[in-house]
């Protein structure tokens, strides 16, 4: 067998030869004892193979590092996946956590206040509705003589009723013309009324009659007339009949006037034409100013009697006292716009 030869070790580590130093400063040669090995029939090819490889060889060691800390991690379930997040860190100082205005569960308290706004703004309108209603009633303006549907079927609300008739009533008037249509007569009316002379329109068989005056016979009504033809009109004295007429349910107390109206009106025109005729006026006004005194107006129910009522009232009181020529023309308006409201009823 031959001699070993001198073999040399180097150690590497991570890559970098790192030669081997003894303490007393002087290198050895490391030497390994040769090992020898059985060579079995069945390995004459390892053998060989053995003995031609080489005979240095290196240890390689790895370098050792510090290990790192292991991280700690937390495993969420999820309902389809799960998911690994780093622990979170918790902050070293202690402080209150912040308030969070999404934390707080606002639905009980939303809802009774969306419910008070709208009852809140549904009563203010309501009462503002009624204030509005209340405050803003505009008084209608109706002309004197005439009747509303609304007055004449206007309900009894309180008292007993009773079946009431319009009497007839019969006059001498004077009269100033007739036109096709109401329309044309009245804008005829309000020109006779600025220039001082009385009218009213009233229906005769479908057109439109203006009178002027009113007298208790033809031959005042003459007379009347030629004073008003003084004024620059046209006048032709005619005697004027109203007929009689239902009048429908009313209160007693209403039912009780109607009655007394013929008689009232035919003592009233009488002194209405005296006056312009020159006659004595003051007992036939007085008596018929007596008569309407007794009659409470507070308890009269229908609107168009009650007007009845006021101009009665005022052509007595006006023929009652002393007149002049415009408190004559202020009594015979009185009494046409009493005729106009009587023949509308």
């Amino acid at each position: 067998m031959d001699k070993p030869k001198n073999n040399t070790i180097t150690i590497k580590i991570n890559g970098d030869s790192r030669p081997y130093k003894e303490d007393n400063k002087r290198q050895e040669t490391v030497r390994v004892p040769e090992t020898k090995e059985m060579v079995t029939p069945a390995q004459p090819e390892q053998a060989a193979a053995l003995e031609a490889g080489e005979e240095s060889f290196e240890w390689i060691l790895p370098e050792f590092e510090p290990a790192e800390t292991p991280k700690e991690y937390i495993i969420k379930e999820a309902t389809e996946s799960a998911s690994i997040y780093p622990k979170a860190v918790k902050p070293s100082k202690s402080s209150k956590p912040a308030f969070q205005f999404n934390t707080l569960n606002l639905k009980p308290i939303i809802v009774p206040v969306i419910f008070a706004i709208l009852i809140g703004v549904t009563l203010g309108a309501g009462m503002l509705k009624l204030l509005i209603s209340g405050d803003g009633v505009e008084e209608a303006i109706t002309p004197t003589n005439a009747v509303t549907p609304a007055d004449r079927e206007k309900p009894v609300s309180a008292g007993k009723t009773a079946a009431a008739t319009l009497q007839p009533i019969t006059t001498f008037a004077v009269q100033e013309g007739i036109y096709t249509n109401k329309d044309s007569a009245t804008s005829v009316k309000e020109e006779l009324v600025s220039k001082g002379i009385p009218a009213a329109v009233f229906d005769k068989d479908g057109q439109a009659m203006m009178l002027v005056g009113v007298a208790a016979s033809i031959e005042d009504a003459k007379e009347v007339g030629a004073a008003l033809k003084a004024k620059g009109i046209e006048i032709y004295a005619k005697e004027v009949a109203f007929p009689e007429k239902d009048a429908g349910k009313l209160a007693e107390q209403d039912a009780a006037f109607l009655k007394k109206v013929p008689a009232l009106y035919e003592g009233l025109s009488n002194a209405a034409a005296a006056n312009i005729t020159g006659g004595s006026t003051g007992e036939a006004a007085k008596n018929a100013q007596s008569e309407l005194q007794k009659i409470d107006e507070s308890k009269l129910k229908n609107g168009a009697i009650k007007s009845m009522y006021g101009e009665l009232t005022g052509a007595a009181t006006l023929l009652a006292g002393t007149l002049d020529e415009a408190g004559s023309i202020k009594a015979q308006q009185h009494l046409l716009d009493f005729l106009a409201l009587y023949q509308s009823f």
